[in-house]
């Protein structure tokens, strides 16, 4: 037996110590596992078992739904609600693929596209909303004399506050004037339009009983 075979012989193989993988290691493997079941353990030792859903390599994250997978297979899992967790790469001690991911995952779990029209749309109907509901408010007026005007819109009277000389006033389809306390006495109209007064006297006197209102406590608002 040569010298070296002597020397060998008494030598007992060892397995190659390996340590935690290094960042740039878990990133390539991460990168071909998107949508796949992985398993990884942080440097604070906790274990996370989940979906791969994304790998961003400029900020070196990853984000790992850990939700169960929906039992259809069929589902869509853009559909279905998840559990995120965002895992910087560099906090990742251990990092294991327990199995790859459908070809399509990342065109199934895309988000949705947002309609801006629709929502600009949304936004200018909204704002239109509040403009008619800030003019339906009269300014200084008691609640007593809110609450018959907004009664008087609900039975699809047209009217609307205007700002007489002595305070608010409603005036009601475009003839009848309104005057505070807002009682049937305090209605006025032209003379060609004395029916169309008749009629708004009837419906405010009606209104106004059906809403238990007092004579005279429909008016202007006191104090501040």
């Amino acid at each position: 037996m040569s010298d070296v075979a002597k020397r060998n012989s008494g030598r007992v193989a060892t397995p190659k110590q390996t340590g935690s993988p290094l960042p740039g290691e878990v990133m390539e493997t991460a990168m071909k596992a998107v949508g796949g079941r992985v398993r990884l353990t942080n440097t604070l030792n906790t274990t996370f078992e989940g979906t791969l859903y994304t790998v961003d390599p400029t900020l070196r994250l990853i984000a790992l739904n850990t939700r169960s997978p929906p039992p259809n297979p069929s589902t869509n899992p853009a559909s279905v609600p998840g559990d995120y967790h965002i895992i910087p790469i560099a906090s990742i001690r251990d990092f294991h693929v327990l199995s790859l991911g459908e070809k399509d995952y990342l065109s199934q779990t895309a988000p949705t596209k947002i309609d801006t029209r629709l929502l600009q749309n949304r936004l200018e109907k909204r704002v239109e909303q509040l403009r008619e509901e800030k003019q339906h408010k009269g300014q200084g007026v008691s609640e007593d004399a809110q609450r018959l005007y907004d009664r008087l819109r609900q039975v699809n009277i047209p009217v609307r506050w205007h700002a007489g000389r002595d305070g608010p006033q409603m005036i009601v389809h475009d003839a009848v004037m309104v005057s505070a306390p807002f009682e049937p006495a305090n209605c006025v109209a032209p003379a060609d339009k004395q029916a169309v007064l008749q009629l708004v006297k009837r419906v405010i006197e009606g209104e106004r009983k059906k809403l238990g209102l007092s004579a005279a406590s429909g008016g202007v608002r006191k104090g501040g």
